[in-house]
C-alpha cells in the first residue's frame, strides 16, 4: 500500500512538472476543464 501511494505521488510531482514547463498548455487544460465543468454544473 504504502509503495503503491509512492508511485502516486511521484506521478503528480511528473505532471506538475510537466504542467509548470509548459505553461501555456497549462492555461488551455485549465480552461477547457472549467469549461467542462461549468457545463455540467448547469444542467
Amino acid at each position: 500500500m504504502k509503495k503503491q501511494k509512492g508511485k502516486l505521488f511521484y506521478e503528480i510531482i511528473c505532471m506538475k512538472h510537466l504542467i509548470l514547463k509548459n505553461k501555456k498548455e497549462q492555461n488551455r487544460i485549465i480552461f477547457s476543464f472549467a469549461l467542462i465543468l461549468f457545463l455540467t454544473q448547469k444542467r
